[in-house]
């Protein structure tokens, strides 16, 4: 099984096996929660070959992958500066994705991975990190909570042609 000692960097020869685990993931979280077509066009927007080959070669971004054999477990997309999706300065560091495969959740990745990217902001001399998250997922939004995070803010995205919400949430890198 994997564990966070196989978290490594991501590289742009590995986007394949990074769309798959985005895409295995996305629908494993949110299919039961949107329409089909809806979910579809969404899958085909966010984790096109070519849109994540840019953002892995994004400067101000960084992927992190947990892999076992030949297939990633879980990933997380960290953002700095202007790769944020929202403006909010210097002193932010981003999650924008943390992914884990559903057979390898409720072992504690999750938590690693939020402890790597406090790491990371405090490595990159951030004083905040945040991230997004859909205002439906309350199991998320309550996960958070107890780690600490509060909303301040929120933002809209469309989800394939339908607009949804999530809200922003920030936690001190301590």
């Amino acid at each position: 099984m994997a564990g966070i000692n196989a978290l490594r960097r991501c590289m742009p020869s590995e986007v394949e096996a990074l769309r798959s685990v985005s895409i295995d993931t996305f629908v494993e979280t949110f299919a039961s929660q949107n329409e089909p077509v809806q979910l579809e066009r969404h899958l085909e927007r966010a984790f096109a070959q070519s849109k994540l080959l840019l953002e892995l070669e994004e400067e101000q971004s960084e992927f992190y992958v947990i892999d076992e054999g030949d297939e990633f477990q879980a990933l997380l997309k960290l953002n700095v500066g202007t790769a944020q999706s929202e403006p909010l300065g210097q002193d932010y560091l981003e999650i924008e994705r943390i992914y884990i495969r559903s057979s390898n959740q409720g072992r504690g990745l999750g938590r690693a991975l939020l402890e790597f990217a406090f790491q990371r902001a405090r490595e990159l001399d951030k004083t905040y990190v945040w991230l997004g998250v859909w205002e439906e997922n309350s199991r998320a939004i309550q996960v958070y909570e107890r780690l600490g995070f509060t909303a301040f803010g929120e933002h809209y995205f469309y989800f394939g042609e339908e607009q949804q919400r999530d809200i922003l949430m920030k936690r001190s890198r301590e």
